[in-house]
């Protein structure tokens, strides 16, 4: 992979699962988002974290999707996030409580129309 791709992602899908946790709870909505684009380009790669009710209520409405737990104090955000631009898939991770609430989401895609989807879901900023 490109060097200079490799130091942006570094730099800005940097931390754990859970710093991007605590990133999502302090803001209004219990959401967070990083993004990949190039000046004046539509986005390449958008990761969204939720952990607010409101918005993982609306999860209900989903499909149940599969994935493999992880532990967010010791997984880093990149792992997922070069596993999205590797394969093309939208990336999905659950948290949940030792009473198996579901307490974080995390979804991260590199394929135009999910990352469209997710924009729209989350009325993200062009």
């Amino acid at each position: 992979m490109n060097p200079e791709l490799m130091a942006i992602l570094d730099r800005d899908f940097s931390g754990t699962l859970a710093d991007f946790r605590r990133k999502a709870a302090k803001e209004l909505n219990g959401t967070a988002w990083q993004a990949l684009r190039a000046a004046g380009q539509p986005r390449r790669l958008l990761a969204v974290c939720m952990t607010g009710e409101y918005e993982i209520a609306k999860l209900r409405s989903l499909p149940t999707t599969a994935h493999q737990p992880v532990d967010w104090d010791n997984t880093y955000l990149i792992e997922p996030v070069l596993l999205g631009l590797m394969t093309g898939a939208l990336i999905y991770q659950e948290e949940r409580s030792p009473e198996n609430r579901l307490i974080s989401v995390l979804f991260i895609s590199a394929e135009p129309r999910s990352i469209s989807h997710l924009e729209q879901w989350f009325n993200l900023p062009p």
